[in-house]
C-alpha cells in the first residue's frame, strides 16, 4: 500500500513514474532504464529532492534522460546530488571540478577540497568564491584577478557584506568593476566601512 501511494505521489509532484525498471514521463514516453525496479523507484526521489536530476550508478541524469556528468563511483554521484540540493545553486562538485546544475565544468580547482571550499564560499558569500587569487563569482565567472590569495579571501568576505572591495587603493563592485581609485589604500578601505 505504501508503494501504491508513493508512486502516486512521485508522479503527480515530478510528472514521472516507473513502469517495473523504467523511468516515464506522463505520456508514457520511456527516460530511463535501469538495472532494477528498486533503482527506479530510488531515482523518483532523487528527481524530487534533486531539482530534477537523478543517479544511475555512477552516472547523473536529468529527467529528459540526458546524461549530466559521469562519477568515480554511485556515491559520488549521490553526494553530488545532495550538495546541489542544499544549495540554491544547484552546483556540485566532480573531484576537483565544480559543476553547474547542467553538469558543466564551472571551475577546475588543484585538489577535490578545493572544490568543496568553494561551495562553501559560494553559498555563505552570494555566490563568490576564490581560486587561489582569482575572485569569481559562480554565475559570470572571474571578477578580479589579486597579487595573493589572501588577499581574494579578503575580498571576498568583504564583497558578499558589501558589495564592494578594495586591491591596494582602487575600490571595485562585487562584479570587479572599478568604482574609484583613492590614492591611498587606507582610503579605500575607509571608503568600505561607510557603506
Amino acid at each position: 500500500m505504501c508503494l501504491v501511494s508513493s508512486f502516486a505521489f512521485a508522479q503527480h509532484t515530478t510528472g514521472l513514474s516507473c513502469d517495473g525498471s523504467t523511468l516515464i514521463d506522463v505520456r508514457g514516453r520511456q527516460i530511463h532504464n535501469f538495472s532494477f525496479s528498486s533503482d527506479c523507484l530510488e531515482a523518483l526521489q532523487q528527481v524530487r529532492t534533486s531539482r530534477g536530476r537523478f543517479c544511475d550508478r555512477s552516472v547523473m541524469m536529468n529527467v529528459q534522460g540526458e546524461r549530466l556528468a559521469d562519477y568515480t563511483f554511485s556515491s559520488d554521484c549521490k553526494e553530488a546530488l545532495s550538495s546541489a540540493s542544499n544549495n540554491r545553486y544547484g552546483i556540485s562538485c566532480n573531484g576537483r571540478d565544480l559543476l553547474d546544475r547542467n553538469g558543466r565544468t564551472i571551475q577546475s580547482f588543484t585538489f577535490s577540497s578545493d572544490c568543496q571550499t568553494a561551495i562553501q564560499e559560494i553559498t555563505s558569500s552570494r555566490g563568490l568564491y576564490c581560486n587561489n587569487s582569482d575572485l569569481n563569482d559562480v554565475r559570470f565567472g572571474l571578477v578580479h584577478r589579486f597579487t595573493f590569495s589572501s588577499d581574494c579571501r579578503v575580498s571576498r568576505e568583504t564583497a558578499a557584506r558589501t558589495g564592494r572591495f578594495c586591491d591596494g587603493a582602487d575600490l571595485h563592485d562585487a562584479t570587479g568593476n572599478l568604482l574609484r581609485r583613492f590614492t591611498f589604500s587606507a582610503d579605500c578601505r575607509k571608503a568600505l566601512n561607510n557603506f
